[in-house]
Order: structure tokens, then sequence, then C-alpha cells
């Protein structure tokens, strides 16, 4: 079992039960206690639990992996916004990658009819959402399919993203702070590292709530981010922030 994988499971239990045992975790995941304790040392230092003698505890900054359907219902409002201003960045002949989030979901859904484009994407809610639009060439990554995030993922994936070269790549992220942005699943991660590298411009399109929010996979820092499509809830230092990092901020209406 891969370290981020373990990690994951130990953030999945703490969701579960709210409190773990070293030699309970131990056991389950056939490791050391000592290998245990790395673990929540640095699970503790990225603010994903709480160490209590013999174990850990949850805090509130868990962000494990939900289902699409409800990540769709979070922040719905905003999201729809950040679509609409993130569509108006595609241009007719562009090449685009799409990843399994929501908000990237909605700029799919918000992009101008007859536009000649190609999307690349390992989600399937946005093929089924393109698949009628006979103007969209529409390439799925293949893969393995993971029923929570609706979408492909694992080696085939990536190497399905790596095969092409796009103009542009949206992607949302489950938290971003100054050190960059996260996911709480690691093969979701490793996938938007992959269409990361085949990008020539990489535009976030994140709601305002994702903002010093920590989740347990890093994917990538800063510097890839060329534009960031929010909503007005942005706190002012990230504004600087980004500033300060020549990432333009579009902020959505």
């Amino acid at each position: 079992m891969l370290v981020g994988e373990r990690r994951l499971k130990i953030i999945d239990l703490l969701q579960q039960k709210g409190i773990v045992a070293v030699s309970e975790l131990s056991e389950l995941l056939s490791v050391t206690e000592e290998t245990i304790r790395q673990d929540l040392r640095d699970l503790e230092k990225r603010g994903l639990l709480k160490r209590i003698y013999g174990g850990a505890i949850a805090t509130n900054r868990i962000d494990s992996e939900i289902s699409f359907k409800e990540r769709e219902r979070e922040h719905r409002k905003e999201k729809e916004a950040i679509g609409k201003a993130a569509a108006k960045l595609v241009e007719d002949k562009d090449s685009l990658m799409v990843d399994a989030s929501t908000t990237a979901l909605q700029v799919v859904k918000n992009i101008e009819p007859n536009k000649q484009i190609s999307v690349i994407t390992p989600s399937l809610a946005v093929v089924m959402e393109l698949v009628s639009r006979s103007e969209v060439t529409v390439i799925s990554t293949g893969g393995i399919f993971h029923p929570k995030s609706f979408s492909y993922v694992g080696s085939l994936a990536e190497y399905g993203a790596k095969r092409y070269h796009v103009n542009k790549l949206f992607l949302g992220a489950k938290g971003v702070t100054e050190a960059g942005f996260m996911d709480a699943y690691e093969p979701e991660a490793e996938l938007k590292k992959a269409m990361i590298e085949s990008a020539e411009e990489v535009i976030l399109v994140v709601d305002s709530s994702k903002f010093g929010k920590v989740a347990l996979v890093n994917v990538s820092p800063l510097e890839a981010v060329d534009k960031i499509v929010t909503d007005a809830g942005i706190p002012s230092g990230y504004k600087k922030l980004f500033s300060e990092q020549n990432i333009e901020v579009i902020i959505a209406s």
C-alpha cells in the first residue's frame, strides 16, 4: 500500500469514527506503530487531524472525498457564476482539458454553441454534457472508473492525458493555500499533475470556500497556475498573494 493511500484510509476512518488508536491503525493497515505515529505527525502538520495520547481525533479541517452529487449541491450558485465567467475564456478552435470537478463541469455547460473545439476529459459527466454537440470533438482519457468522482483515474487515464497537448486546462481543487492547491484523493491528484504537464495555460476554477482549506494530497505549487476564476468572497490576502505571483484573478459576478 502506498503512503498516500494509507494516509487516506486513516483520514477516512477518522471521518467515520471521530477518533482512532495507533494500535488499531497498526493492525488494520499492517504496518508498525512507529510508522503510524509518523503518519499522524505528518497529517497533523497539514491540519488534517489532531494527535492525542495513543491516537488521533478528527478536526473540522479534514477534507475527505465526497460524492459527485453531493459536491454539485455545495456552493451551487457560486459554481454556476464561475462556470459562466470561465467559459468566456474559451475561443473557437481551442483544445481543452477539463478535469472531473463540479466547477469545471459548469464551465463546459456554459461554452457558447457552435464553437469548434476539442475537449479531453476523464469526466463522464463532461462527456455526457457534450455528447449531443456535433461541433465539439470529445475525447475520454479512459482508465479505471471511480464512482465517487464519476470519472476515470489511474495510469491509463494519466497516459490518456499525457498523449495530448492543449491550449487550456480547466481544473478545480479541494483546497488552495500559499503552498499550492490540493485534492482529497491521490489518484485524482496524480491525474491533475499529468493534465498540467499537457497544457499551455492552467486555469483554476474554485469557489472562495476553498481558499485557506487544506486537503490530503498536494497537486501543484501556485506557480503552475496562470489564471484563477472565483467568486467575490475571495479573501483580500489571497488576491494580493496571486498578484505577487503574476496569477490573473477573474471574479465572477
